[in-house]
Formats: structure tokens, C-alpha cells, sequence
């Protein structure tokens, strides 16, 4: 939400509540993966009190839940790469404006480069969880 957006909101009596969008991502891949484990250990306890062909289709959706977490782990871990992609190139573009930057614009734009450094090394540790 830009600058004008967030002023009329907060002078409707509106709150703002703002979170890095890696951390946005990293609750979802949680909440999917966590899914997923639930469903897994959910099918086992099942199927070990399970005989038969009962126990054959609880084997088959436990496999395949376990391919759904697979798969969801290795799109996080592309994820976790395009953030640190993302935040190497905006730190990079926030230094050759830096480059030529004099005074005040100097110190603001120091202070972005930080942030987009900080922003990444907060997301970086919890989306490299071993989810799988």
C-alpha cells in the first residue's frame, strides 16, 4: 500500500500492519508443508491399524502425499533462490545509484541497501528450513 493510501487509511481509524513478503511466502510454504506432514502421519497411524486392501489405499495417499511435500519443498527452495536473486539485484541497482549519489541521497540510499541486505538475511535462515 503506497504512502497517500496508508495515510487515508490510518486517518479513517485504520491500522496498517506491514511484513516483508518473504515472510508472507514462508508462512504459506509453512502452512502447505505442515499440511502435507499432518496428512502423512495422519495416513500412517491409519495404516498401521489398517489390513488388507484398506491398507494398500492408505499406502498409496500416504505416497502420495509425500510427493505433494516433495514437491512443495523444492518449490520453496526455488523460491528461497529467486529471493536472494531479487535482493542481490536490488542491491546492486541501490549501489550504482550510490555510485554517483552525493550528500543526503547518500545516506538514504546507504541506509536501502542495508535494508534490502537485513531483509534478505532475516528471510534467508527461516526459508532455509529442512521441510521434507
Amino acid at each position: 500500500m503506497g504512502g497517500a493510501g496508508r495515510a487515508s487509511l490510518e486517518a479513517s481509524g485504520g491500522a496498517v500492519f506491514r511484513r516483508a513478503r518473504s515472510e508472507v511466502i514462508d508462512t504459506q510454504f509453512d502452512h502447505a508443508i505442515g499440511a502435507f506432514k499432518g496428512e502423512i502421519e495422519q495416513l500412517g497411524a491409519e495404516a498401521a491399524h489398517s489390513t488388507g486392501e484398506a491398507k494398500s489405499k492408505l499406502q498409496v495417499q500416504i505416497a502420495s502425499a509425500k510427493a505433494g511435500l516433495a514437491r512443495a519443498a523444492k518449490h520453496a527452495k526455488r523460491r528461497v533462490e529467486a529471493l536472494r536473486q531479487e535482493a542481490a539485484a536490488k542491491a546492486l541497482a541501490i549501489k550504482k545509484q550510490l555510485d554517483h549519489a552525493r550528500g543526503e541521497v547518500k545516506g538514504t540510499l546507504q541506509d536501502r541497501v542495508e535494508r534490502v541486505k537485513r531483509a534478505y538475511r532475516h528471510a534467508e535462515p527461516s526459508s532455509r528450513k529442512l521441510w521434507v
